[in-house]
């Protein structure tokens, strides 16, 4: 392979690059989003005041 044809192939192969990530960018910025509504609508769930307080073990 020439340098010609390397420069060129590496030249694509780094907008490939730059293009796949900004694209996964995006998808992570849109799933975090529709995370971030789905537990915004979660109802506020008041747990009991002795729960979470002591722990059993058994040994």
């Amino acid at each position: 392979m020439d340098i010609a044809a390397y420069s060129v192939a590496n030249s694509q192969n780094s907008i490939q690059t730059a293009a796949s990530m900004a694209i996964l960018k995006k998808a992570m910025d849109v799933d975090a989003n529709g995370i971030k509504a789905l537990v915004d609508q979660l109802p506020a769930v008041a747990s009991p005041a002795h729960l979470g307080k002591a722990i059993d073990i058994k040994i």
